[in-house]
């Protein structure tokens, strides 16, 4: 991060995710080097740089740190901006208002939608987030504004890897991030038969899902996809789909481009 203690026109860009929080500076329209703390550590960790910035935008998953940090940034003069819908609609960067259920869409999900917006090209962008919770958030575009639609909410590769463990008395934990080219369908044992549903369940859920969203919105539709599982997506059957690691954080550096 930059060490730097002239702030003018320089922000940060805050993803605070269940577990992990991700962190960039945007000057000038130009993002820094990304760096990711553990969620619990973040607070401590901003409290010595809070005063290096003009601004900060952020999406929280997490109200406790994020108001935190907001706390912070009031004590350092510091600006801040949330990715919710009611700010995002201000800034006329897409339309909440068919939506029944903005007054509690989450800040990641609002600022993943954005960034998929952004380079879409087509009638409909699918935001899609592999992470802790699978998540679909879709967007149509009406003339030259974008709408939200909606989207979809599945358990995460990782929580189906643990639930069975954690709610049985016999069968295994299974991390997905150690399934592999050497994992079967038909499993030899027991971790192998949930690592062989993991394998080829999750990706065909996920599809399931894109399909069925994309059915609904009709014409041509852009599929965008993020999130630490994202090498479990159905990349074969979707060969146009395009993947963005900093999906959300570049989300939020649209709430400064607009504001």
């Amino acid at each position: 991060m930059d060490e730097s203690t002239d702030r003018d026109g320089v922000w940060l860009l805050v993803d605070i995710s269940n577990q992990r929080t991700k962190w960039v500076t945007w000057t000038d329209g130009k993002l820094g080097e990304v760096r990711v703390v553990a969620t619990k550590d973040v607070v401590e960790m901003f409290e010595v740089v809070s005063d290096r910035f003009s601004g900060v935008v952020m999406s929280s998953v997490v109200p406790a740190v994020a108001t935190e940090i907001e706390k912070r940034c009031v004590a350092s003069d510091v600006l801040v901006v949330r990715a919710n819908p009611s700010v995002v609609q201000a800034l006329g960067l897409m339309d909440f208002t068919s939506y029944e259920g903005r007054q509690t869409l989450g800040e990641d999900r609002v600022a993943n939608v954005l960034g998929a917006a952004a380079a879409a090209s087509g009638d409909a962008v699918l935001a899609v987030d592999l992470g802790t919770a699978t998540t679909i958030e879709v967007a149509t575009r009406d003339g030259q504004q974008w709408k939200f639609s909606g989207g979809m909410i599945a358990p995460g590769v990782n929580a189906l890897g643990t639930y069975l463990h954690e709610k049985t008395a016999q069968l295994p934990m299974v991390n997905p991030a150690n399934i592999d080219d050497s994992v079967t369908a038909i499993g030899q044992t027991t971790k192998g038969a949930i690592s062989g549903a993991l394998k080829f369940g999750y990706p065909s859920m996920i599809a399931g899902m894109v399909n069925a969203a994309a059915k609904e919105c009709g014409g041509a539709v852009d599929i965008v996809v993020t999130g630490g599982a994202a090498d479990f997506f159905p990349w074969a059957d979707f060969p146009a789909a395009r993947r963005e690691e900093l999906l959300t954080l570049r989300g939020l550096a649209r709430l400064i481009e607009r504001g």
